[in-house]
């Protein structure tokens, strides 16, 4: 996860990151906040806090991830990433490792 991390920050800082859909960097903290392992889930909540300090999670984008029947949707049915990846961490709080609960903060 570590290594997926620093790839993904890479990527958000490189140049070419404006052409990259957040699929690319975003799906290994999605799956490891969905892991169940509270070691995983720190790293990735840590990795998320670092993409969105770079800069890397659109506050316009549409959540690739999105099922259109979850609560959060807007009028359109479409819900923002910023949107999305507030519940991935909100869903990763719920661990009672307090190491996961104070990355949970942090984001």
């Amino acid at each position: 996860l570590h290594s997926e991390v620093q790839a993904s920050l890479t990527l958000v800082q490189s140049s070419e990151s404006n052409g990259h859909k957040a699929d690319s960097f975003l799906r290994p903290f999605k799956l490891a906040c969905e892991s169940k392992q509270s070691k995983i889930i720190a790293a990735a909540l840590e990795g998320i806090r670092k993409v969105a300090a770079a800069g890397g999670i659109s506050e316009t984008a549409t959540d690739p991830y999105a099922v259109a029947s979850e609560e959060g949707d807007d009028e359109t049915g479409e819900r923002t990433l910023v949107e999305g990846v507030l519940l991935w961490v909100c869903d990763a709080a719920t661990d009672s490792d307090p190491t996961v609960q104070s990355q949970a903060i942090s984001v």
